[in-house]
Formats: structure tokens, C-alpha cells, sequence
């Protein structure tokens, strides 16, 4: 396998585990009772989130889009391609990196 493929196939790797990760904080909303006071457990789970998902805070002006709405799909799945972006570019420094020794 070449050093091309390898770049490419740990690009796409990490872009499609940024989409995992929004899709599953996605699927985590409905577990949360927003009429609650949040418990320690979910404030740290929001923080991981955050921190998984740094797209993710542009829905915070947005809180009045129901999540599981057309719109709120439609932001969300903006959100996956924005930090699926960001991890295939995360992906992209990694691999130079990485196999940057061997073009020497």
C-alpha cells in the first residue's frame, strides 16, 4: 500500500469518526430531560461533548430549534459535516506527519 493510500484511508478514518461522534451526541439528546436540573454525570458529559464536538457549540444561539425537528436534523447534520471536517483535517496533519520521515 502506497504512502498516498495510507494518508487518504486515515483521512477519511478520522472524518467518518467526526460524524460518528456528532451522530451519537445527536442520538444522546433524547435522553436528557431538559426540564430537569442536569446532575454532575450529564454536565461532564456535556463537557466531553463539547470538547468531541467543538462544532457543536454553534447550537447554542439556535436553542429554540427543537433537536428532533426538520430544522433541528438539518442543523445537526450541518454540525456532523463541520466536525467531520475538522477531523479529516486533524487526520490530514497526522498523516503528514506521520509518514513525513520516509520522503527523506
Amino acid at each position: 500500500m502506497t504512502v498516498a493510500v495510507q494518508k487518504r484511508r486515515l483521512i477519511i478514518g478520522f472524518a467518518l469518526l467526526g460524524l460518528a461522534i456528532t451522530a451519537a451526541i445527536y442520538a444522546v439528546m433524547s435522553f436528557i430531560p431538559y426540564s430537569e436540573t442536569p446532575s454532575r454525570t450529564e454536565i461532564f458529559l456535556g463537557a466531553v461533548s463539547l470538547i468531541l464536538c467543538p462544532p457543536g457549540l454553534l447550537t447554542v444561539p439556535l436553542f429554540d430549534i427543537e433537536p428532533y425537528t426538520i430544522p433541528g436534523a438539518v442543523l445537526w447534520l450541518i454540525v456532523g459535516l463541520m466536525n467531520s471536517a475538522l477531523y479529516a483535517a486533524i487526520g490530514a496533519l497526522i498523516g503528514r506527519f506521520r509518514w513525513k520521515s520516509e520522503k527523506l
